[in-house]
């Protein structure tokens, strides 16, 4: 088990140069293994930033989570993609209905009857 440890510590210090990737310091492994060993941090959220993330989570937990947000979007979705198929000016922009997102519309509108403003 120590020499498992001791081979991920010597992993956490080895330079980013040698596998060609940058990494930020906020997500550097040594850095965060230098500074808690000397009880520090090295970027510490703000306490307005957790106390916002918690108000977020707790609104989305409390209106059945990831899936029932994606569930929430699929009626309106679905109406304004029953709009574009029956619109003389509006099309589906992914024609196909099974390769359409389940959360989100996306339509053409006809730029011979519609002024985008381009």
């Amino acid at each position: 088990m120590a020499g498992r440890l001791l081979a991920g510590v010597d992993r956490a210090h080895r330079p980013h140069a040698a596998s060609g990737r940058w990494c930020p310091p906020s997500l550097d492994l040594g850095i965060a293994l230098d500074n808690s060993r000397l009880d520090q941090t090295y970027n510490t959220p703000a306490l307005a930033t957790m106390f916002l993330l918690d108000q977020q989570l707790r609104w989305l937990n409390g209106r059945g989570g990831w899936p029932g947000r994606a569930n929430a979007a699929v009626d309106p979705r679905r109406s304004v993609y029953g709009w574009a198929e029956s619109s003389a000016y509006a099309t589906p922009f992914v024609a196909e209905a099974a390769q359409r997102s389940p959360v989100v519309a996306t339509i053409d509108l006809d730029a011979a009857t519609v002024d985008a403003g381009y």
